[in-house]
């Protein structure tokens, strides 16, 4: 038993955890509320530097874990054959499904049990509605009225599933949910809250893609763009309203974590894709979804999308070797600040196609420790929730 808790670690409340409290490290920055224009105000003492991927077809090494990371695939990959490449750790950084349905939830453990890596590494987003259990068990009338998933259509998936919450079908992955799991020496905490926009950055978005929605579909035969984005904290799953809210929960991220994985975007850019510049064809005003301007939150319309204390907790108190995260699907791509590596995982583009191939990365074993460990690590940690 006391290896397991050596393995896995909740979230840390007090100074147990790094011997000192994490309480008012981190302060609300005043511009919190207005992501782009808090960008705005930092960009300028900011390195971001483009990095290319490791190529998937490398030879593993045997002194690094090979971690293949994906994010928002949407139930788009389960039947795809070949789209997951060779590694030892698969990493989900959340949105696996479309609006969170128990079955949708088993297609995808099912998907992950089948993959040969030796361990799976899972956060939900803010689409896996019913693994948000305030949700579930606080808003059944929210998920009735917007989702139509109704109480009974619900608990009747579970009683026909065996099981008595979502959560639970989860059994082929090691499933974070501000906790923690350390595998070979490397100690990964993973985090699904986000932070929201708020109504004025929303009707903005609303109106650019009526815009671009009227001026493709007039040209070529296009699936009509969503807003990737929420336009209140309650709407979808582990939502949080921007400042005290979500710091709470950065709060929780130990100092020592070497990869951190949250679902929403640190404030910042993106590495612009072909789909946005596709965009920005139509909309030239649009062009300040500029290359290497940042870690991958910036929307289609120019919107930021990240949490301004997330990046500051990251690069003043936590400093993760990576960070991996997803959500903004036009933000996929890989970036640094000269010591963390940020990566978008985005899987999905921003019409729900998942053209956009996991990510890769090779991280050093510590020393003391071995690849042989991960046979040590459970294959799910349902006894943890």
């Amino acid at each position: 038993m006391n290896a397991i808790k050596s393995i896995f670690s909740g979230p840390s409340t007090d100074s147990s955890a790094s011997g000192k409290s994490f309480a008012g490290k981190v302060p609300i920055h005043p511009l919190t509320s207005n992501p782009t224009k808090a960008w705005d105000k930092i960009k300028v003492k900011q390195v971001v530097e483009k990095v290319q991927p490791t190529d998937p077809s490398t030879e593993i090494p045997e002194d690094k874990i090979r971690f293949v990371f994906l994010s928002d695939t949407h139930s788009q990959v389960e039947k795809l054959t070949g789209f997951v490449p060779p590694g030892d750790v698969v990493v989900h950084a959340g949105d696996f499904t479309q609006i969170g349905l128990p079955g949708a939830i088993q297609k995808f453990d099912t998907f992950l049990g089948s993959l040969p890596h030796k361990r799976k590494v899972v956060i939900a987003g803010n689409h896996d509605l019913t693994l948000d259990l305030d949700m579930v068990k606080n808003r059944r009338d929210h998920l009735h009225d917007k989702f139509q998933i109704s109480e009974s259509k619900f608990e009747k998936a579970l009683e026909e599933l065996q099981v008595a919450t979502s959560r639970e079908l989860l059994k082929s992955c090691i499933y974070l949910l501000d906790s923690s799991v350390t595998v070979c020496g490397i100690k990964i905490h993973g985090s699904p809250w986000r932070c929201t926009n708020y109504k004025a950055e929303t009707d903005a978005t609303k109106q650019a893609l009526k815009m671009v929605n009227n001026k493709i579909s007039k040209t070529s035969k296009v699936v009509i763009l969503s807003d990737a984005r929420q336009p209140f904290f309650g709407d979808w799953g582990f939502n949080l309203p921007r400042g005290e809210a979500c710091l709470e929960k950065w709060d929780k991220i130990p100092d020592d974590t070497d990869i951190l994985i949250t679902h929403g975007p640190p404030l910042g850019g993106n590495v612009r894709t072909f789909e946005s510049s596709c965009l920005i064809l139509l909309y030239p005003e649009w062009s300040n979804l500029s290359r290497g301007q940042g870690h991958g939150d910036a929307c289609f319309d120019g919107q930021r999308a990240g949490c301004v204390e997330l990046l500051t907790t990251i690069q003043t108190r936590v400093k993760p070797r990576y960070h991996l995260f997803g959500h903004i699907h036009e933000g996929y791509g890989i970036t640094t600040d000269g010591h963390t590596t940020f990566i978008n995982g985005s899987n999905c583009t921003l019409r729900y196609k998942p053209q956009n191939p996991p990510i890769v990365f090779d991280f050093p074993i510590p020393e003391g420790h071995s690849k042989a460990e991960l046979g040590d690590l459970p294959l799910n940690n349902l006894d943890e929730h």
